[in-house]
């Protein structure tokens, strides 16, 4: 039997992947991975923002670097597909193909001006706010080689309309081939091996 399909936006902050998955229209397949993070800082009272959010995830991560993997195993098991939104960290890529072989990872990108301008537009960071997330997400994650694995890459132009195309291109060819794989004897499973 066919295993369900894990597809991995991966990108860097501001490039499109929230506004791709939106396009897609399948929110209730999509997984984010700061989601566990931005829950915790509201328990802790604490705000949130990307130095809250990244220093957060670097201690969940130091700590144990496959701590959310169970979790998005468990949810790609209860659907056909599943979105994960953000991945940061290598370990927790390399394990999660590992466990669900069809898997496609979608780098999403786009100019450097536009990331800005979408920062700006949600976040209302501005310029050293922006140099500073950059840098982070270039010397403290992993998001460099992880795009590095990326099957195939869309180029966020700032053209809506394409983007729409492309991501409801992308969701007609995951259900298909999900559709084939809703029936399965054996759910996957985390064996909480580290390696």
């Amino acid at each position: 039997m066919k295993k369900p399909i894990l597809v991995m936006l991966v990108g860097e902050s501001g490039a499109g992947k929230t506004t791709f998955v939106k396009s897609m229209g399948c929110e209730e397949n999509w997984y984010e991975s700061s989601l566990a993070i931005v829950k915790e800082l509201k328990k802790q009272k604490k705000e949130i923002n990307h130095d809250t959010i990244h220093k957060l995830a670097s201690i969940k991560y130091g700590e144990d670097p496959y701590w959310q993997v169970s979790k998005i195993i468990r949810e790609l098991n209860k659907k056909g597909f599943l979105i994960l939104d953000g991945p940061r960290r290598l370990k927790e890529v390399e394990r999660l193909i590992k466990l669900s072989p069809r898997t496609l990872i979608i780098k999403i990108s786009t100019h450097q001006d536009k990331r800005l301008e979408n920062l700006k537009n949600r976040d209302k960071v501005n310029l050293i706010e922006y140099n500073r997330i950059a840098r982070d997400e270039n010397k403290q994650t992993d998001l460099g080689k992880i795009m590095d694995l990326a099957h195939l890459e869309i180029i966020n132009d700032g053209n809506y309309e394409l983007i729409r195309k492309k991501a409801l291109q992308m969701k007609s060819m995951i259900i298909k081939n999900a559709e084939k794989s809703v029936r399965r004897k054996q759910p996957l499973h985390d064996t909480g091996i580290k390696k």
